[in-house]
């Protein structure tokens, strides 16, 4: 599941450098901070050193092949407006739910703890995405984004009590994916206080 969300993350920091017109390397670049980035920051919350990402070529290997792929077919990227979005969504997902399950794993067992990790590694790799792109992190709009991360770390948390096996993760995964396109989908936001409001 893990493979899955470096996978989306990097194709969605790929399709972005793309859209900031980056040039090949920053392209690589941007696309493997991405898919490591939350991992990374994951890795050294939990005491993981060195990182899986630094001990393991194949992750940083990965993360350039898919930006390779898609900046090869960049021309068609213009038909799928929502790429981005979809792939974006997988990451949050696949990463909520790894997270989720490395804390258990390690022993940090109490809600907050979990829900914690889950967060930060979900939304780190786009954090960076967004910071290096010149953009206003995602987490921080309107979209229900950091909350369904939040939500899928908490399914996982409790439902690794009541299920048996790697269900819980899949069932934490598919939860936050589905929460994410949803929203999405029927443009659920969360309420902005506008500078207007302020001075009411």
């Amino acid at each position: 599941v893990e493979i899955v969300g470096m996978i989306a993350f990097a194709a969605s920091g790929a399709v972005m450098a793309i859209r900031h017109e980056f040039d090949l390397f920053g392209i690589l670049v941007l696309a493997t901070i991405t898919g490591i980035g939350g991992g990374l920051m994951r890795d050294i919350i939990i005491g993981n050193i060195p990182p899986l990402a630094i001990r393991d070529s194949s992750f940083i290997l990965i993360c350039i092949a898919t930006a390779l792929i898609v900046s090869y077919y960049c021309h068609y990227i213009h038909r799928f407006r929502n790429l981005l979005q979809f792939c974006d969504a997988l990451g949050l997902g696949s990463f909520t739910a790894t997270s989720a399950n490395m804390a258990l794993i390690m022993g940090w067992d109490t809600l907050l703890m979990v829900v914690t990790v889950a967060f930060i590694t979900s939304v780190g790799g786009g954090i960076l995405r967004d910071i290096l792109a010149g953009e206003i992190p995602l987490i921080f709009h309107k979209e229900v984004y950091a909350l369904a991360a939040i939500v899928g770390g908490g399914i996982m948390y409790f439902l690794h009590f009541l299920l048996p096996g790697n269900m819980p993760l899949y069932i934490s995964f598919l939860a936050t994916v589905i929460i994410r396109l949803c929203c999405l989908y029927w443009d659920i936001n969360l309420p902005v206080v506008r500078p207007r409001d302020i001075h009411r």
